[in-house]
């Protein structure tokens, strides 16, 4: 039971993700960390079956990492998620067995004068949809329809995160879940910043 939230707007990107590890009926943690730093302007929010997603979220970093130390320069968001979703894709085709996996990556490509907030959600079959706002899990039943309502492409920072924890308050009211804390990030064109854990229990 994972809930991964993005929303895009023509300035920025907001992720944001449970803290829940779960296994069956049993949760294990209520601390897990499911956000992957790439660039300094992008970052992949990921789950996935037991440890196959901190193992392919780490394979992707380091690639990503590997990749700017023999370019001298960062790979672009779309790049890196295309990176990503192809080695999904490799996976299912090989014998060493696919990556369990679904995630989202998001990012700000572009110079200052042209800022292009990215946004994408990867499956486990590596199908890659783009879209203004996703989202993975159960809690997408109750929320497309709040951001349907709520987005705008011109939001400003507060709106976006107020349209967050709108959804956020919705699955608390609805859904059969508990997801008692969030992780939530900003990615714009000064970088990534985190905003700090969403408690439901104060929605």
């Amino acid at each position: 039971m994972d809930y991964l939230f993005g929303l895009k707007t023509d300035k920025f990107v907001l992720l944001a993700a449970d803290k829940n590890a779960a296994r069956g009926i049993s949760v294990l943690s209520s601390d897990v960390n499911k956000f992957y730093k790439l660039t300094s302007k992008c970052s992949m929010v990921c789950v996935g079956e037991g440890g196959a997603a901190d193992q392919f979220a780490n394979y992707i970093q380091k690639n990503v990492h590997l990749y700017k130390m023999r370019n001298d320069y960062e790979m672009t968001a779309q790049a890196a998620a295309h990176f990503a979703r192809k080695t999904v894709a490799d996976g299912l085709r090989s014998r060493d067995g696919s990556y369990l996996v679904h995630f989202l990556v998001g990012g700000i490509d572009g110079g200052a004068q042209s800022v292009k907030p990215y946004l994408t959600y990867v499956d486990y079959l590596g199908s890659k949809y783009d879209a203004p706002y996703v989202l993975h899990g159960y809690g997408g039943y109750f929320c497309y329809s709040i951001l349907d309502r709520l987005y705008r492409n011109d939001m400003t920072e507060e709106e976006a995160v107020k349209a967050l924890k709108t959804c956020l308050s919705t699955l608390k009211t609805r859904f059969v879940i508990n997801f008692p804390e969030f992780d939530a990030v900003i990615i714009d064109q000064n970088g990534t910043r985190k905003l700090g854990n969403i408690k439901t229990s104060d929605l």
